[in-house]
């Protein structure tokens, strides 16, 4: 599932694709490295089908928890963030 991510307070989205999701933390490929420790927004699009009616994102705060390069055949970073809030969002 593709995410966009940003630093609190920061303007630019940079985009991702989950590897693991739960309801207390996010796995993911990014585009940009983000340091841990760092406030963090998500933003992950919902299909459809699974919001019962028309398409939905869940906007989601917390922090970066562990940033690694993800080998020599992976050029994004692997990022891990817990969630500490997060809401739904009707489109």
């Amino acid at each position: 599932m593709a995410v966009r991510y940003r630093a609190s307070g920061e303007a630019t989205w940079h985009w991702g694709m989950t590897k693991n999701i739960s309801c207390s933390g996010i796995l993911f490929h990014g585009e940009d490295w983000a340091e841990p420790c760092t406030p963090i927004e998500l933003c992950l699009a919902l299909p459809k089908g699974e919001t019962g009616g028309g398409a939905a994102e869940v906007l989601c705060r917390g922090a970066v928890t562990r940033s690694e390069w993800g080998g020599d055949e992976v050029v994004a970073p692997f990022i891990a963030s817990r969630i500490s809030h997060y809401r739904f969002v009707r489109l």
